[in-house]
Formats: structure tokens, sequence, C-alpha cells
């Protein structure tokens, strides 16, 4: 049985979250936060754990930026590492300077530069699951960087 794999990918409006069974994209979704910070908080706290819950994974991704992030950010990101943790799941972070050097030569300088790459990897995505592009490519870097370090 191939091990799973969540990543995740915290903004100041939206956390994405891609699902993978080995370097295989399972599923994908993206949840659209409002402005009143009780609310946020409970929405991704069951999003997460319905993710958790549904897709039973080994481990964790989640992405960050070496840019300085807003308070909502780093609460959020704080917030989940507790929930993986508490459900005993490791979470490996990466930052998206890696992430954006691993998809191209020469090494792609901004993440919209990435959707269209993330896009041929998976055609079928719709329009609405392709919002979640920074997720997948995270997960997918993640997933071929650890089968490479294996071998």
């Amino acid at each position: 049985m191939t091990s799973k794999l969540i990543a995740i990918r915290i903004r100041r409006r939206s956390v994405a979250a891609a699902v993978f069974a080995g370097r295989h994209l399972e599923y994908i979704e993206m949840l659209h936060l409002c402005n009143e910070p009780e609310i946020v908080i409970d929405s991704v706290r069951r999003f997460i754990a319905r993710i958790i819950e549904n897709f039973r994974p080994a481990d964790a991704a989640l992405g960050s930026s070496r840019a300085p992030q807003g308070e909502r950010v780093k609460s959020l990101a704080r917030m989940t590492e507790e929930i993986f943790s508490a459900a005993g799941i490791p979470v490996w972070n990466v930052d998206d300077k890696s992430v954006l050097e691993s998809f191209a030569l020469p090494k792609l300088r901004n993440k919209q530069q990435l959707r269209p790459i993330v896009q041929s990897f998976w055609p079928y995505l719709g329009q609405r699951q392709l919002a979640a592009y920074e997720a997948a490519a995270l997960g997918l870097h993640l997933q071929v960087d650890r089968l490479l370090s294996h071998h």
C-alpha cells in the first residue's frame, strides 16, 4: 500500500490541500476564507480534520514563504501543525523557493510560472481545482524528493 501525503498551502484568503498516494494526485481542494477570525479558525480546523479523516495520511507537507507573513497566515499554519501533531502525523515544512527551483531549468522566478506546469501534469483538473496548484506542486515536489533520496 502506498503511503499518503497531504500538502497544505495557506494564504491569507485561502487554504489549499492536495492528497497524494505515491506520486499520484488523488484529491485536491481549496477553501476560501472569510474575514471573521472565529469562523476562519473553525472552518480551517474542520477542513483539515475532514481531509485527515477521509485519507489517513502518513505525512503532511506545509508550504511556507520566506517573505514576511501576516499574523493570520502564521496562526493558521501553527494551528494546522498542531492538528497534524495531535493526529500523530509528521509535518514537513517546505519553502516556496525549493518548490520553484525543482520544477524547471532555468529556475522559475515566481508562482505564476508554476501554474501552467502543474496544469500540464494534471490537465483534467478544472479551473476551480487548479486554483490549488501550489499545494499540488508542493506535494509532488516532496514525494519526488523523498523517492529520489531513497534511491
